[in-house]
């Protein structure tokens, strides 16, 4: 999204015809794109998440998740559910390490 600063000067009477329409072309093509992400009407994956989704469901039902517990963004949805993920994997791993050297056993000389 743009600061309301920039929104102001590109609606100044003083501002430059031609920028001043493709300045407010960019804010409401922004803003409709925002819009239709975060009510999971988007078309097609936003860049940077076709990596992640397979296809626009799973990008609808992170989004869905995202919404429900009021997350600030899909990005930082999903960055909290993966590190939270990862740290339970380590604590898994760390655990069943530390459990595999308590109960081995002394080699036999």
């Amino acid at each position: 999204m743009r600061s309301p600063d920039t929104v102001r000067a590109a609606l100044a009477p003083n501002a430059c015809a031609h920028k001043k329409s493709t300045k407010l072309q960019k804010l409401f093509s922004d803003a409709i794109e925002a819009e239709e992400t975060k009510q999971g009407g988007g078309k097609s994956l936003p860049p940077g998440f076709s990596s992640i989704f397979l296809n626009d469901d799973q990008l609808n039902r992170a989004d869905r998740a995202s919404r429900i517990v009021s997350a600030p963004s899909l990005a930082d949805f999903c960055r909290e559910a993966i590190m939270q993920r990862a740290n339970e994997i380590i604590h898994e791993d760390e655990t069943r390490t530390v459990h595999c050297r308590t109960n081995a056993t002394p080699a036999a000389d």
